[in-house]
């Protein structure tokens, strides 16, 4: 004899096994039981509630409202990186107008000395290429230059 009377058992009691046979099992003081379709206990049959589906409709809704905030936050993200890269581009393009309004144009042309300095050095035959004493005189010419410049400028 099986005797679970007593022991505050929940849920439902199997039809098999043991408990085919009613006689040789007590399940009497468990409130919480009910039994199946061949109910020999006397218990409350099991009224298992399955839980409601959602509607067509209201999946769809869900399914909507989902691509929706996706395609929000997606154009948000887009929106975002697009002004910030524009507040970059006039920051720098900003900065650039600044350089260029203050160098003068004795700087510009002292730079462009030195490059025409450093291409001449560079030319791919040596007959052609400008001699370094001719280039040490010359870039120093250029550093004074440059450096009278700055005094006049305050820099």
């Amino acid at each position: 004899m099986l005797d679970l009377s007593y022991n505050n058992l929940e849920g439902m009691v199997p039809d098999e096994g043991i408990f085919k046979n009613s006689t040789v099992v007590s399940v009497i003081g468990n409130s919480q039981l009910c039994g199946g379709v061949n109910n020999d206990f006397g218990l409350p049959r099991c009224n298992f509630h399955q839980p409601k589906r959602l509607s067509h409709k209201l999946k769809m809704a869900i399914i909507a409202i989902a691509v929706l905030l996706a395609l929000a936050l997606f154009v948000t993200c887009l929106f975002l990186r697009s002004s910030r890269r524009k507040r970059r581009e006039l920051k720098s393009s900003s900065k650039r107008n600044e350089l260029m309004e203050e160098f003068s144009s004795r700087i510009l042309e002292c730079l462009n000395s030195i490059f025409r300095i450093g291409i001449s050095c560079s030319v791919e035959s040596p007959r052609e290429r400008m001699e370094i004493s001719d280039a040490v005189a010359q870039l120093c010419s250029v550093r004074n230059e440059l450096q009278s410049t700055a005094a006049e400028q305050g820099r």
